[in-house]
């Protein structure tokens, strides 16, 4: 979303500057110019396959149970629930993951993540 949003605005951004923008066409280095912004392009839209790995890894965190969860805090699966609902979550178990826990308080997910790192700083 964040790559569309910044693709969108440099194409806004070379419509309301056009005149000076085509200016820099005018002369020999056009060519050089045409072929960076086409490898630029080309890299940027290549560059997406990222968003899908992390994507696909806070799937896999979020639907993941509690108690599977607690050995990348380096805590106990009950001050994960203790945390949570000192946070106002209620109908926290261990058996529960992420994902369950937020519909069930019906709450966006990262609602549920937020105590989480808070229990790392600690």
């Amino acid at each position: 979303m964040v790559k569309c949003c910044f693709l969108g605005a440099s194409l806004l951004h070379i419509y309301n500057h056009k005149k000076s923008f085509f200016k820099y066409f005018t002369n020999n280095s056009r060519y050089f110019i045409f072929a960076g912004l086409f490898l630029g392009c080309v890299l940027f839209l290549v560059s997406f396959k990222d968003i899908y790995s992390a994507d696909a890894a806070f799937t896999k965190i979020s639907n993941a149970k509690i108690e599977h969860i607690a050995p990348l805090f380096d805590v106990d699966p009950k001050k994960i629930v203790s945390e949570l609902n000192d946070a106002g979550m209620n109908h926290v178990s261990s058996e529960l993951s992420l994902n369950e826990i937020a519909v069930l308080n019906n709450v966006d997910i990262y609602d549920v993540i937020e105590p989480l790192w808070l229990i790392e700083s600690k």
